[in-house]
């Protein structure tokens, strides 16, 4: 089979507007770009008739293919309009008189219409369905912040199969799906282009264990799929010890499949495995996984009969094996089942989703032989090599493959501490610092298991320390509270544990750190995340007995008091994580009883803080401020008390009414504003770089607030002056944050920045500038974009999705835009 080029024509389709019509743009055609509007043919209670006769009539096996045309040529009609069909038909002209192909790669950023199913678009000019011929595949796009992974491939293609039939799902022929499996690709088996192994198992440890091993190229997963209407996510129904279901969500499942880096595509023959929700186009299976970082996923978007899904299967890994991209194989599968079955419909049932640009997966390296005269050559220096590799294996610990992740509801991974050096700055190993962060592990789970039972949730932690949880390399706070995060994503951990010595005179100082992942926290928007001192520095002798804690009783007790602290505190972000904000609460004023070893002056700072934050989340202003502010007498040098404390007093102005009383001196905006600049200037004095983000968020939001109220009250200057402040404070939150992972927080300063520019249209207006407003309106509008962006990008982060973009950055973008279609009219 020829290799075959296709050309992109990229097609974006937005949200409707205030008119109901979709916004579409041919971004990158061969006949360059257009912008049009679409008026959508069904009202949504007539789309939902007509997806539902869709779907009948391809599970009967395809008695209305006419009905099929006429869905298909209406959706054809609406989409391709004005400008865009122009450019779609010059790109058709221009890819034929060249040889090549027009994928249609369709971003569907518009959530209501995900689900149709644009696959049977209908050329009635030219009587055909577009999907159906290679040279016109239809693909779903995702565009996404994801490295390039190598293409190369030693031959031949390694396919995971994996069949899950729980006991209690709608039974499944386990022995029958493998038979059609390697009944398909048995000719690419026997030719060495394929290798199919079959999972023995049928639960997600069995797939972790896989995963862990390979390489594999391919996952191809044989069962049952849903859409949880509730929870707004797809499941994969895997089965226990037992044989009975386990629900696996899209996040869990591609939390197993992203980080084995050579598997590059997933095919889930399951109903219901593409779909989704109407409020989310990433709630789906087929999506999440891509999101998480798989190239392309095939799955299914209704039923498939066995013989539609074995002419599919033989066509598809035939295509992939002759090295045809996935969009183009998937087109050719397409071809075999409208040959093979006749009029049936089912040829529409697997949906392709993928981010890889050009749908290209693999460059399958054949294995050359080399010229007779090279032989001997290689096999001389081969005997040169062999030492050396003899040598090198016995230096060099074989890899185990990617750290299993931590499975607790709270994980906590201690990791080895080390020593700094005083010249670079930069950490070490160190034999003391591995015994010490051995000796607070130890401390830690003794405190745990004897508390399992007697307090709440205490269970529920688990805890780490071994190879998975290496030294905390860096040369400053931010560069250590990087790596720390870097290993909480990698291994799934809550919390990180990290420390390092400093080289005295007489003895080291040991610093003992915590980073907090952004999972750590159901209820926080960002405050909570990054690194903490645990305390002050604990005194170390040069020379001690590293091997038995009880020879340094010094030393051992006052690591004990730190695992304890780290017991009580770790335990109420268990609760918090799991919402339970009153008995987190309960839990941090208890440990202020049992921990009377711990005085203000070593970090009780902390403890002050998160009663601070968990008073906050039950709307007990007074109480959260009297905590904050006790966090700040035990050391006033502590940002984040500071931000918080601004945070309650910003939640006393929301809920004033009169502008005036709002703007006055001693008012409680007035206090926020000085609270979170005094903040801001701590964090930087410090060098904290992303304290400091979280601050100018946190004032970006502030001076927005006052910005409104000049406004309000006519103060036009006084507004104007907020609302830039406002922008710059953002603007200097987004710098920092943007080489983040810390979604959550970027999404916050990018709507900080809306409001503010928000803000200024309206000052921009009063004053006369029409064209200024409509400036700044645009420019508010990119920014609730940048938001709702983000959820996009993490759609398992519930907390983003609904507290952020779903109650602020949606509702702040539709309104921008109505404002702006307000100061067009003459």
């Amino acid at each position: 089979m020829d290799l075959l080029h296709l050309r992109d024509f990229d097609i974006e389709i937005g949200p409707a507007g205030a008119d109901g019509r979709y916004p579409t743009a041919a971004l990158n055609s061969p006949s360059g770009q257009a912008r049009a509007a679409m008026t959508f043919p069904w009202a949504a209670a007539d789309l939902e008739a007509r997806l539902a006769a869709l779907e009948n009539a391809v599970l009967d096996g395809g008695a209305a293919a006419q009905d099929a045309q006429r869905f298909g040529s209406q959706l054809f009609d609406a989409l391709l309009a004005g400008e865009v069909r122009t450019v779609y038909d010059r790109s058709r002209q221009a890819v034929a008189a060249s040889g090549e192909g027009l994928r249609l790669k369709l971003r569907v950023n518009a959530p209501d219409l995900a689900t149709v199913p644009w696959e049977f678009l209908f050329d009635p000019r030219a009587g055909e369905f577009l999907a159906l011929s290679r040279l016109t595949p239809i693909v779903r796009y995702l565009e996404l912040p994801l490295g390039e992974q190598t293409l190369a491939v030693k031959p031949p293609l390694r396919i995971l199969g994996m069949v899950a039939g729980p006991t209690d799902a709608p039974a499944l022929d386990v022995a029958r799906e493998k038979a059609r499996l390697e009944q398909a690709i048995q000719p690419l088996q026997a030719a060495g282009k394929v290798e199919l192994t079959w999972l023995e198992g049928q639960g997600w440890r069995d797939l972790q264990a896989a995963m862990q091993a390979g390489p594999w190229h391919i996952f191809h997963f044989v069962g049952h799929a849903a859409f949880d209407p509730r929870e707004e996510a797809g499941i994969l129904l895997l089965a226990d010890d037992a044989g009975r279901a386990t629900p696996v969500n899209v996040s869990q499942l591609g939390g197993l499949l992203s980080d084995h880096r050579t598997l590059r595509l997933a095919v889930l023959n399951a109903c219901e495995g593409a779909k989704g929700s109407e409020q989310s186009r990433f709630s789906s299976i087929a999506a999440g996984l891509v999101r998480r970082g798989l190239p392309a996923v095939l799955a299914m978007q209704y039923e498939i009969s066995d013989r539609a899904a074995i002419e599919f299967t033989t066509s598809f890994y035939g295509a992939l094996a002759a090295g045809l991209p996935i969009d183009a194989a998937t087109s050719e599968a397409r071809k075999a089942i409208d040959l093979a079955l006749g009029s049936s419909l089912e040829w529409g049932t697997p949906l392709l989703i993928m981010r890889t640009p050009d749908g290209v997966l693999w460059d399958v390296r054949q294995q050359r032989r080399l010229p007779a005269l090279a032989i001997a050559g290689v096999a001389a220096a081969a005997l040169l090599v062999v030492s050396l590799l003899v040598w090198i294996a016995l230096q060099v610990r074989p890899s185990s493959g990617p750290p299993p992740p931590m499975l607790g509801e709270f994980n906590i991974a201690v990791a080895d501490f080390g020593l700094i050096d005083p010249a670079t700055g930069a950490v070490n190993e160190s034999p003391a610092g591995q015994a010490a962060s051995r000796w607070l592990f130890d401390g830690l789970q003794s405190e745990l298991q004897a508390r399992a039972g007697q307090v709440p949730l205490a269970e529920k932690i688990e805890l780490r320390h071994d190879a998975t949880t290496p030294l905390i390399r860096g040369a400053n706070a931010d560069e250590r509270a990087a790596a720390a995060a870097e290993l909480a994503r990698a291994i799934n951990a809550h919390l990180v544990v990290y420390g390092y010595l400093t080289p005295g005179g007489n003895a080291n100082d040991l610093q003992i750190e915590l980073y907090v992942s952004p999972q750590a926290s159901a209820d926080e928007l960002g405050g909570l995340v990054g690194g903490y001192a645990l305390g002050n520095a604990l005194r170390l002798p040069l020379n001690f007995d590293t091997s038995d804690p009880r020879a340094n009783i010094t030393i051992s007790n006052q690591l004990a008091l730190r695992s304890r602290i780290l017991f009580w505190l770790t335990l109420a972000l268990t609760q918090d994580l799991l919402g339970a904000n009153d008995q987190a609460l309960a839990t941090l004023q208890q440990a202020e009883q049992e921990l009377q070893g711990w005085q203000d002056s070593d970090g009780k700072e902390l403890l002050y803080y998160l009663q601070g934050r968990e008073l906050l989340f039950l709307d007990d202003l007074d109480g959260a401020q009297e905590a904050l502010q006790r966090s700040l007498a035990a050391n006033p040098d502590f940002a984040r008390a500071a931000v918080a404390l601004g945070g309650v007093d910003l939640k006393r102005a929301h809920q004033m009414q009169d502008d005036a009383a709002r703007l006055a001196p001693d008012a409680p905006l007035a206090r926020a504003i000085e609270a979170q600049r005094r903040g801001l200037a701590l964090a930087e004095t410090a060098g904290d770089g992303y304290t400091a983000a979280v601050a100018a968020t946190a004032l970006a939001q502030s001076l927005g607030v006052r910005c409104i109220a000049h406004f309000n009250a006519g103060q036009l200057a006084e507004a104007d002056a907020a609302c830039n402040e406002a922008a710059q404070q953002a603007n200097d939150a987004l710098a920092v944050l943007g080489a983040t992972q810390e979604q959550r927080l970027l999404a916050q300063a990018w709507l900080a920045q809306g409001l503010a520019h928000y803000g200024l249209n309206f000052v921009t207006a009063a004053a006369g500038d029409a064209a200024g407003a409509r400036a700044e309106t645009t420019a508010a509008i990119a920014a609730f974009e940048q938001c709702i962006t983000l959820g996009d990008a993490t759609f398992f982060d519930q907390v983003l999705a609904e507290k952020v973009i779903a109650a602020a950055c949606q509702p702040n973008l539709q309104a921008a835009q109505a404002r702006l279609e307000q100061l067009e009219v003459p």
